[in-house]
């Protein structure tokens, strides 16, 4: 993270992708123009952003400006700011997951052992 900006090596990256983005990159058979396509070939097409998210960078993330890495997304590249708004979800989809684990439950209501209640040495689990 840079002092002076509080950018990280995410919203650089997207800074750098606006730099070298073309109008023409952002036309492929698998987006619909929503920028919702094939991660994998996105992360081909930004893969200084694909590798940083690999990583773990949080696209999350404000700059000292209170700007995110999206926020920084030329308004043309639709293909990019999709990129960058699934990762979002995909972060927060998998904390309620972990969450979810860590206490116990698996989301069908039987807690992660397949038995009912809170899975305590004093309850019986009928399988």
């Amino acid at each position: 993270m840079t002092r002076d900006t509080g950018e990280t090596p995410l919203h650089k990256a997207v800074e750098f992708e606006n730099g070298s983005w073309e109008g023409n990159a952002v036309t492929s058979s698998s987006h619909d123009g929503n920028g919702n396509g094939n991660d994998n070939e996105e992360e081909m097409r930004f893969p200084i952003v694909g590798i940083l998210l690999d990583a773990g960078c949080d696209p999350r993330i404000r700059s000292r400006g209170g700007r995110k890495a999206v926020d920084l997304v030329d308004a043309r590249n639709e293909a990019l700011r999709g990129f960058l708004r699934r990762a979002e979800v995909l972060l927060v989809e998998g904390e309620r997951v972990v969450g979810d684990l860590e206490r116990g439950e698996d989301g069908d209501g039987y807690g992660v052992d397949g038995g009912v209640g809170s899975g305590s040495d004093e309850e019986v689990v009928i399988r």
